[in-house]
């Protein structure tokens, strides 16, 4: 598969999986697990690390997200910080 097939299948599965973003499920969290995020809880937030060419990228994700978009922007954000970075 090349990297930009690769790149699209990632961003789609991302979009997805935070569309209409409330809460996270196991099945959430499972699924970031498979896509090699390591997923950490925290007090007041949720930590994803992701780790890529020997450094690791850490985003953070509100327990009680603001609005409907908030998971979409957060995916956005992943695929264009990972993209920008040697994805």
């Amino acid at each position: 598969m090349s990297n930009t097939n690769y790149q699209g299948q990632f961003k789609r599965e991302l979009q997805e999986l935070f569309r209409g973003y409330k809460n996270v499920t196991p099945k959430m969290e499972s699924k970031l697990s498979d896509m090699g995020f390591v997923f950490v809880r925290s007090h007041h937030h949720y930590v994803l690390e992701y780790m890529l060419n020997g450094r690791k990228y850490v985003f953070i994700m509100a327990k009680t997200p603001s609005d409907g978009r908030t998971g979409l922007n957060l995916a956005s954000k992943i695929c264009q910080t990972l993209t920008q970075n040697s994805f």
